[in-house]
């Protein structure tokens, strides 16, 4: 399965509201959100949590925006596999 990306900066998906637990939504917190949902979709979904923590250490409102990345990630794959 190929890696995916989240949107690019500044983009809207139609139907969704901004996620309130990111502090700020700057250039440069986007590339660094994009770099972190890279990194995590490779990791165990278990660990995830905890890693998210040590890596956000400095930013905790960037772990509700790379959650939400992921959960969309995690739906997408099941609505694929789900039979008609």
């Amino acid at each position: 399965m190929g890696k995916r990306q989240p949107p690019e900066f500044g983009t809207h998906v139609p139907g969704e509201k901004a996620n309130p637990n990111v502090q700020s939504e700057k250039p440069g917190d986007w590339s660094r959100i994009k770099v972190l949902f890279a990194e995590a979709i490779e990791i165990e979904p278990a660990i995830r949590p905890s890693w998210l923590e040590e890596k956000c250490r400095d930013n905790p409102g960037l772990i509700g925006e790379i959650k939400s990345l992921l959960e969309h990630d995690d739906s997408s794959d099941q609505f694929l596999e789900t039979p008609a």
